[in-house]
């Protein structure tokens, strides 16, 4: 109702503030009424219908019944609130005091998932005394937070363990490997792995690699010697440069492939979908697809369709669904998500957790996300 609306003022439109820009303007009881952010490279731009101000100008049109919301980490947030009370303002609430539990189940079914299917990243499943041993081998057993990328790589072991995929005789290929663990992981279980990343030298590649995100063509950075012996590694893991928008046809075919929130930064949804259809050539019949990405929580209508980085809708993974089911291929897929606080909390930068032991949803480019597993098995026939 209009007489209840709440007029509200967003401080620091970083990843929270926009992410809280887009949950208000869809609010009955709020109403944004200004952007605020001392940094200079924010301050005076444009965002959505407003013009972002530095808190020294935007202080003169706060009323006192205004709302100001600090979207900023806990460690900022008492500076922020000191400069309010210096001005005599005491309407003041951070990020993680407003409930956006409601953002994180627009697009989900209520209700925890099992089942080894294509599926979103649950708080759940840290519980499991499956996922929890092959977190212990993985040495993450210790961690303070539940980390979606710990997650994503549990997971896919989770489901190549279940096809009976990690043993010897076995081979597989994983895409945009970058450093992580699983190319040794899977040598320690006696599987021939083809390792690839983006050729240092192409576009994007060196920024991986900055961000120790790319191996730049050398294998020893791929070997986790508290995985398995270096004989082991060397034994059963080679390395090829590849990009995912054109996979070479000589690379042969594997029992399984692999990729870890890669497939997103391809350049666009369309040709993250068309990898999902094209790495189909790198496997054998019957063989196994993990993939995993970013799935948008927040809307299954608007989202980032291109760039660095886009985020799959339902709508997407659905249309991935029928795909597959029309050339032959089982993809089976949940939405469903408890209701737990793990699954609704949603982290901001500098993604720590805030005091709380989560990294399972997060703020970015305005939207509510998490991530998503693609399991696919290919056709017997093909």
């Amino acid at each position: 109702m209009k007489d209840m609306e709440e007029n509200v003022w967003i401080w620091g439109m970083g990843e929270g503030g926009k992410l809280l820009y887009h949950f208000l303007q869809e609010a009955d009881a709020y109403k944004v009424k200004g952007l605020i952010d001392n940094a200079k490279e924010k301050r005076k731009q444009k965002y959505g219908n407003f013009i972002v101000l530095p808190f020294a100008e935007a202080v003169r049109n706060i009323k006192d019944n205004d709302l100001v919301v600090c979207c900023c980490p806990l460690s900022s947030y008492g500076e922020m609130k000191d400069a309010l009370l210096s001005v005599s303002h005491n309407k003041y609430k951070h990020f993680y005091e407003m409930d956006l539990s409601g953002y994180t189940k627009r697009v989900v079914e209520n209700g925890a998932e099992s089942r080894l299917v294509s599926r979103l990243c649950s708080v759940d499943d840290f519980g499991g005394n499956n996922f929890r041993r092959i977190l212990k081998e993985l040495g993450y057993a210790g961690e303070p937070i539940m980390h979606r990328k710990r997650w994503e790589w549990v997971y896919t072991i989770e489901v190549l363990e279940a096809y009976g995929m990690l043993q010897s005789g076995k081979s597989g290929i994983g895409f945009a490997v970058g450093t992580e663990p699983l190319p040794s992981y899977f040598a320690s279980h006696g599987v021939k792995v083809l390792a690839s990343d983006l050729a240092i030298g192409e576009e994007n590649a060196e920024s991986w690699r900055e961000s120790n995100q790319n191996a730049g063509g050398n294998i020893q950075l791929l070997y986790k010697p508290e995985l398995c012996a270096e004989t082991v590694f060397l034994q059963n893991v080679k390395y090829r440069n590849i990009n995912m928008n054109h996979i070479p046809p000589d690379i042969g075919r594997y029992d399984f492939c692999w990729s870890s929130c890669a497939i997103e930064h391809v350049g666009s949804l369309a040709l993250s979908k068309r990898f999902l259809k094209n790495m189909l050539g790198c496997l054998k019949p019957g063989g196994i697809a993990v993939h995993t990405t970013e799935f948008n929580l927040s809307s299954n209508e608007s989202t980032i369709e291109s760039g660095d980085s886009v985020i799959f809708r339902k709508r997407d993974i659905e249309e991935m669904q029928d795909w597959f089911a029309g050339q032959g291929h089982m993809m089976e897929v949940s939405f469903k998500r408890s209701g737990k606080e793990g699954n609704n909390y949603i982290d901001i930068p500098p993604s720590t957790g805030e005091g709380r032991p989560y990294h399972i949803s997060l703020a970015a480019n305005g939207y509510a996300e998490t991530s998503f597993a693609f399991v696919i098995r290919k056709s017997d026939e093909r």
